[in-house]
């Protein structure tokens, strides 16, 4: 079958979604309105752009992949939108994509800087040769992304991969007055920056007219383009762009000076609006910030103001076509890597689990490898953990244990069952299964789930204990269990107050 692959980009303001065919967009390009602060309406947007480009014979008669843009924190393993002020319990979008098409949709999610890098750097279309590529991408806010190799820098093993997080960095303008502006570089270098500088220095030397009209609109975007469509008439708006492109001109030396760049993208709706006016305000500031530093470099040599349309929808093609190259990059990079095994583990995960068969000689298995993985995949999740590239150690979550448990005598909160895990040999007694452990209570506290139970083997008991478990007792002191398990420690975990 042949696959199609389906991009989203996921911005403040809007929903875009387009299918991406030999790294161009084919057909039209999709727009819905980003309807994320009420509920449901962020997941009525994206069913709704999916049934624009995607119809019941296409579904029928191709794979589908799913590659997504997105502003905001990412967990890159899981395709996940971590928590924040409008999802408080994260998003999935593996899950969601999946259950709107097949199980068997590969769904890969990254940040919306890091897509617009690969729209430029796309491994199979592009004859870019940069080391070091940069791009800043000025909209409603300030995006960041870095690619080393073609390789998105995600930052270190803590698993919240949000580096080059450059809007968020302390900076509180150049005088007393800037500094009632904002206390970030986002909130001066950006769209939201601009409409900050203009009410906070420059409101009142514009015309009355424009003043009223600025105070009428009510979206950050409506009063930055108003803005920028009066630079030329208006002195106000004049002399707020010119101060805006001071602290873009800071923002991109500061991006040489931190990751060491060959080469700068400019990208974003505020950049195509407005370079034309603020060229040279900006390569001024630009130049005169880095000429003293140990990154001495000229603006016209270095920075190149993006003009590819599209391209975050473009890089969120070639993040998933591509994904299992990145994520082993990541993986080999990392220490440390933490996600709920997908189909991309099967290799992985099959190697381990042979490892633990050779823990116990003598015994007869029924099951190939291969079956194994899959009855265990559809039985439940496995969590597991990679350190320098290698899996050292898993743990299965289910929904049920019948086999030891009697749900109905337990609790009507929602509860899931620790089955099982293994860590190979190699990789014991280095602490990776309380940070696996961790981390799998860390992602269902997410899914809502209050309770985690397992049934312990004595070995166990301690690690489980150190990581938040606590014995109930055990089949001969629990009516929760059923008659034939009157040996085995009882363990359960609080998650909905607790860790």
């Amino acid at each position: 079958m042949v696959t199609k692959t389906i991009a989203f980009d996921i911005g403040r303001t809007n929903l875009r979604v387009a299918l991406i065919e030999n790294g161009q967009i084919i057909g039209e390009v999709y727009n819905q309105k980003n309807g994320y602060k009420k509920e449901g309406e962020f997941e009525q947007g994206l069913e709704i752009l999916l049934g624009q480009v995607l119809d019941g014979e296409i579904l029928k008669n191709n794979d589908i992949e799913v590659g997504i843009s997105c502003a905001g924190a990412i967990d890159i393993e899981n395709a996940v939108y971590r928590p924040n002020q409008y999802f408080p319990e994260g998003f999935s979008f593996r899950d969601f994509f999946q259950e709107k098409t097949s199980s068997q949709t590969k769904v890969a999610a990254i940040k919306d800087a890091h897509a617009f890098a690969l729209g430029y750097y796309n491994p199979n279309y592009s004859d870019r040769k940069e080391k070091a590529l940069g791009i800043l991408t000025i909209g409603t806010g300030l995006g960041a992304g870095v690619l080393y190799d073609g390789i998105p820098f995600l930052g270190g093993d803590t698993g919240n991969r949000v580096a080059v997080e450059l809007g968020q960095l302390p900076y509180f303008g150049r005088n007393s007055k800037e500094a009632n502006i904002g206390k970030k570089l986002g909130e001066f270098a950006s769209g939201e920056g601009l409409v900050r500088i203009y009410e906070s220095l420059f409101f009142t030397e514009s015309e009355p007219v424009l003043r009223t009209r600025f105070l009428n609109e009510l979206l950050h975007e409506e009063k930055c383009k108003l803005i920028i469509e009066n630079i030329e008439e208006d002195d106000g708006c004049k002399e707020a762009v010119e101060n805006y492109a001071v602290h873009l001109g800071h923002a991109m030396a500061s991006m040489f000076m931190l990751y060491d760049l060959d080469k700068l993208i400019l990208d974003g709706p505020l950049i195509q609006n407005s370079i034309e006016f603020i060229r040279e305000e900006v390569k001024a500031a630009f130049n005169n910030y880095i000429q003293d530093t140990a990154h001495p470099v000229e603006f016209d040599e270095v920075v190149e103001i993006g003009n590819l349309e599209h391209a975050a929808l473009l890089g969120a093609g070639v993040f998933v076509q591509n994904y299992e190259f990145y994520l082993s990059e990541l993986v080999k990079k990392s220490n440390l890597i933490f996600k709920k095994a997908d189909e991309y583990d099967r290799e992985a995960l099959k190697h381990l689990m042979q490892v633990e068969r050779l823990t116990h000689p003598g015994t007869e298995y029924s099951e190939s490898l291969d079956e194994c993985f899959d009855r265990r995949m559809d039985e439940g999740d496995i969590y597991v953990v990679y350190q320098m590239g290698q899996m050292g150690s898993m743990a299965r979550i289910v929904e049920q244990d019948v086999s030891y448990i009697d749900e109905k005598k337990i609790t009507k909160n929602k509860i899931r069952y620790l089955k099982g895990g293994f860590t190979h040999p190699t990789y014991r007694r280095n602490g990776i299964n309380s940070q696996l452990v961790n981390y799998f209570s860390f992602m269902e506290k997410e899914k809502g789930v209050d309770f985690l139970y397992v049934s312990a083997e004595e070995s166990s008991e301690g690690l489980l204990k150190k990581v938040g478990f606590e014995v109930l007792g055990n089949c001969a002191s629990c009516d929760s269990y059923l008659n034939e398990c009157t040996a085995i420690p009882l363990m359960r975990k609080e998650l909905k107050n607790g860790n």
